[in-house]
C-alpha cells in the first residue's frame, strides 16, 4: 500500500469512527439508574429518546442483580406508557394478563418474571434499533410480515420466549446481511 493509500485509509477510518460515535450518541442516552426514572426526567424528550433512556436503564441491570434491584410499579407504568406511545402494547407482549399487569403498577417492586421479560424485550428493541438504525424502520419491520418468519409479523411472536428468540435470530441475520 502506498503512502497516499495509507493516508486515505486513515482519513476514511477517522471519518467512520466519527460517524459511529455520532450515531451512538444519538441512539443511546446516558445511563440512568432504573430507580430514578420519572415522568419529570423524561418530560422534554422525544418518544425515541424516552425509549433509549428506558432501554439503557433496563439493560444496565445485570442478571445477577435482577431480583434485588427494585423496579417500582410506577416505573413499570412509565415504561408501559413509553412503549405504548411508540405502538408496542406490553399487554400483548408480557406473559401476564392485563389485570395482573395493572396490579403491578401499584407494587413497590414488580415481580421478577416481569422484570426479566422487560429486559428481554429491551434487548430485542435495542437489537432492532441497532439493525435498522431508526425507530420508524424498525417499527415498519416489526409490524410487517416477514418471509423468514413464515410470513408472520415479528410483533405477534414476541409474547413467547421462543418467539422472541426467533425474532432476535432474524434480526441478527439481517444485521449480518444473510437476509431481510
Amino acid at each position: 500500500m502506498s503512502q497516499t493509500d495509507e493516508d486515505l485509509f486513515l482519513l476514511l477510518l477517522i471519518a467512520l469512527l466519527g460517524f459511529i460515535t455520532s450515531f451512538d450518541n444519538n441512539m443511546m442516552s446516558s445511563s440512568v439508574p432504573i430507580s430514578t426514572l420519572s415522568k419529570n426526567l423524561l418530560a422534554d424528550m422525544t418518544s425515541e429518546e424516552k425509549l433509549a433512556t428506558v432501554n439503557t436503564a433496563l439493560l444496565d441491570i445485570p442478571s445477577y442483580e435482577l431480583d434485588p434491584t427494585p423496579l417500582s410499579g410506577s416505573t413499570l407504568k412509565i415504561i408501559y406508557l413509553i412503549y405504548k406511545e411508540l405502538g408496542i402494547d406490553l399487554n400483548t407482549i408480557l406473559p401476564i394478563s392485563q389485570a395482573r399487569l395493572y396490579r403491578q403498577f401499584h407494587k413497590e417492586d414488580v415481580d421478577l418474571a416481569i422484570k426479566d421479560s422487560l429486559i428481554t424485550i429491551a434487548r430485542l428493541v435495542d437489537k432492532g434499533l441497532t439493525t435498522f438504525g431508526e425507530w420508524s424502520r424498525f417499527q415498519e419491520w416489526l409490524y410487517g410480515r416477514v418471509e423468514n418468519l413464515a410470513g408472520r409479523r415479528p410483533i405477534d411472536l414476541v409474547a413467547l420466549q421462543t418467539g422472541r428468540y426467533e425474532v432476535s435470530q432474524t434480526l441478527e441475520r439481517i444485521e449480518y446481511g444473510l437476509y431481510g
